[in-house]
């Protein structure tokens, strides 16, 4: 699950993937076992997407099927707040044919507007991801009637479909008819082929339906004909390096340093240590010290070395790369692209990545770099053990540059002593796992966050309960800085009794954010202590920092008085509410995460003028004593991490049990806000209503 943190453009649109999986006796072991992994991976791909806030919104959908269909999601959830959890084997251990008949009705059920296609801004078709193993045969009547009323459902007939054939029993021929194509029928003979497969659709399924290719099909189709498989696959990688050929110039080393951060960092699955033994796959392990540093992507040409960062921004010149290029050199050396860790000296301890950008700050004497990994040395690539004895080679009896820690495990006993040794013992950050399966795991210390609840929103299914809650830490000078919302963990009970507890709570406020269903929070006083484990925390999007908006808590009002560098995490679960826990800046301090990323500025606690807002657009209806009002205006404070517009909808009928309820729409664009603005009216505003202005 990702937190998401300040409110930016409201999504465009929305697209949810749906994954519909076999667990039948035909998938059981290690069948169901690689599925479980491949499907990780997925998951870990749209939580990306959705951590660096892409213009749509994502969603997931997860159904299994054997002798009867069931939905691991009740409806679509936002990638944000999905938390995987490998799937079970059926408990009928006879190896029958399993029809896709009710598989199809289901699909044909859900895909519509009325049910898990809804969007206030509008739904994209879905991708549709298919893993089957028994042999569903084609001359079922049933299935073959469920088949042809799906086809003209046109969700369906838009969708972005993959089928993954597992195994000799599986019906191709049935799976090509759903799907409409053949090459979007991946026969699977082995665990390695699924993950490889599923490596790379898994980005091209994410990045086609994103960027909205008219025929998406087609596309996919194409991509996965050029898609060739390693012929070796000790330690491989799932995601792929950048495509470089023969003139690495000619692409560009900033580019390059950004693909190669998409297409590898950006895809580890973060885990913390209870997760080894259920989700790490694989037999033989090589594992390398993951460093608090700077990612560094370093080019050598055989005269002058040059130095990126993650975002291709020049790295300026230090003593390492001096001592590096002079390795190089005498190594013979004449061309090489690779990836290292620019940290800061640890000849005192543990240094973390402020450590390094106060040095890189500096005259840079005090950096060090570690290489991890070769990107192009003018022939193919290596399996990983392989790549990390070349880096040996070059760079083992250098003190500015020594390749990263590195050893071979053949148990997930062993993994378990590593880390204890290495990040528990010795305070190393995490672990970096790779193996024979085509995935990369980043392997880190549960992080627990004591954080302050300063908003909630409701279930608008469930009379009476609250949705998701919204965080925030205090930093030294006192401000609330909003750090996320989630409410994974919460049981039905505890969300009831919480919307008891926190409607008293609710305070007037100038700061504005909305939930995933785009529904308002209730700003309240930050009394409430919750328990946060987290598996990683991200500084940085593909706009460059992350900012998070920070509030000041005064005379019971909640104001933002600016935006500042700050966090958003990565698989947050609700642990435990905090009844010993106050909102003191003891408690519920920014210090708790500030040494895992980007400083905050010193100057967090400087208020800033800003303009006042313009009102477009005010309209309202009565009916009897109820009311309904259109309110539309632009904030004026986009600076400030503002949605440029907003819209407010407010319903107020005396005569229900909840007679007050507003909804909330932003966005950056003028249009668009018009556009909710209608939808407003079109759904709320029926015979009866007045107009009153």
């Amino acid at each position: 699950m990702t937190l998401l943190t300040n409110p930016e453009k409201i999504p465009g649109k929305t697209i949810t993937f749906f994954f519909v999986v076999e667990n039948s006796a035909a998938m059981k072991g290690l069948k169901l076992q690689t599925v479980n992994t491949a499907l990780e991976h997925y998951t870990a791909v749209l939580q990306y997407y959705a951590a660096v806030k892409a213009q749509t919104e994502i969603r997931i959908a997860l159904l299994t099927f054997a002798e009867d269909v069931q939905w691991l999601t009740e409806k679509p959830l936002a990638a944000e707040s999905y938390v995987w959890s490998p799937i079970s084997e059926a408990e009928n251990d006879t190896e029958t044919a399993v029809s896709l008949g009710p598989v199809f009705s289901e699909l044909n059920q859900k895909l519509s507007k009325n049910v898990f296609m809804d969007s206030l801004s509008g739904a994209l078709p879905p991708v549709i991801v298919m893993f089957s193993a028994s042999p569903c045969p084609d001359n079922d009547a049933t299935m073959q009637e469920s088949l042809r009323l799906l086809e003209k459902n046109n969700w369906d007939k838009n969708a972005l479909k993959l089928a993954f054939a597992i195994g000799k029993t599986a019906n191709c021929e049935v799976l090509e008819k759903w799907t409409g194509c053949a090459g979007l029928t991946l026969p699977v003979k082995n665990p390695q082929m699924l993950l490889e497969y599923a490596g790379a659709t898994g980005r091209l399924c994410t990045d086609i339906a994103i960027n909205h290719d008219f025929d998406r099909q087609l596309t996919l189709k194409n991509a996965i004909a050029g898609i060739v498989l390693p012929a070796k696959t000790v330690g491989v990688t799932l995601a792929t390096a950048p495509d470089i050929t023969d003139s690495p110039e000619a692409k560009g080393l900033s580019a390059i340093a950004v693909e190669y951060k998409n297409a590898i960092t950006k895809n580890y699955v973060s885990l913390n240590p209870s997760h080894i033994d259920e989700r790490i796959g694989g037999s033989k392990y090589y594992i390398t010290r993951k460093y608090d540093g700077i990612l560094a992507i370093v080019s050598w040409n055989g005269n002058s070395l040059v130095a990126v960062n993650s975002s291709g921004n020049p790295i300026k010149n230090c003593n390492c790369f001096d001592q590096t290029a002079s390795v190089l050199k005498n190594a013979g050396i004449t061309n090489l692209i690779f990836a290292a860790e620019l940290y800061a000296d640890e000849s005192n301890g543990r240094s973390r990545v402020s450590d390094g950008l106060s040095a890189l700050a500096a005259d840079g004497s005090a950096l060090r770099l570690a290489p991890f990994d070769i990107i192009y040395q003018g022939e193919k690539p290596l399996p990983y053990n392989e790549t990390y004895r070349k880096l040996q080679d070059i760079f083992s009896d250098n003190v500015h540059c020594k390749p990263v820690r590195y050893i071979e495990a053949n148990s997930k006993a062993e993994i378990k002593q590593i880390f204890s040794k290495w990040v528990e013992s010795e305070g190393s950050e995490g672990l970096i796992i790779r193996s024979e399966f085509p995935i990369i795991y980043k392997l880190k210390p549960k992080i627990s966050v004591d954080a302050a609840v300063v908003g909630f929103s409701e279930c608008s299914d469930v009379k009476g309960q609250i949705r998701t809650l919204l965080y925030a830490l205090r930093t030294e000078s006192g401000e609330y800085q909003i750090i996320g919302r989630t409410g994974n963990g919460l049981s039905a009970e505890q969300r009831s009794q919480l919307f008891t507890q926190l409607m008293p709570m609710k305070i007037p406020s100038h700061y504005l954010e909305i939930d995933s269903n785009r529904l308002a929070f209730h700003m309240i006083r930050p009394e409430l202590v919750i328990e946060l484990s987290v598996n990683d925390v991200i500084t940085e999007n593909t706009s460059g920092s992350i900012k998070n908006p920070l509030l000041n808590y005064t005379s019971n009002e909640m104001k933002q008085i600016g935006s500042y560098p700050g966090y958003s995490f990565i698989s947050a679960v609700i642990e435990r509410i905090r009844e010993d826990k106050t909102n003191s800046i003891r408690d519920v301090s920014i210090a708790q995460i500030s040494g895992r990323g980007t400083p905050l500025s010193s100057e967090s606690s400087v208020k800033q003028d800003r303009s006042s807002s313009k009102l477009l657009r005010r309209e309202v209806w009565t009916k009897g004593s109820a009311v309904q009002k259109l309110l539309v205006w632009k904030t004026n404070k986009e600076p400030f991490s503002y949605p440029g517009y907003a819209a407010s909808w407010t319903i107020f009928n005396p005569n229900i049990a909840e007679p007050f309820k507003v909804e909330m729409r932003i966005t950056n664009c003028e249009k668009q806000i018009h556009q909710l603005a209608g939808q407003f009216v079109v759904k709320n505003i029926k015979a009866g209503w007045i107009r009153s202005d």
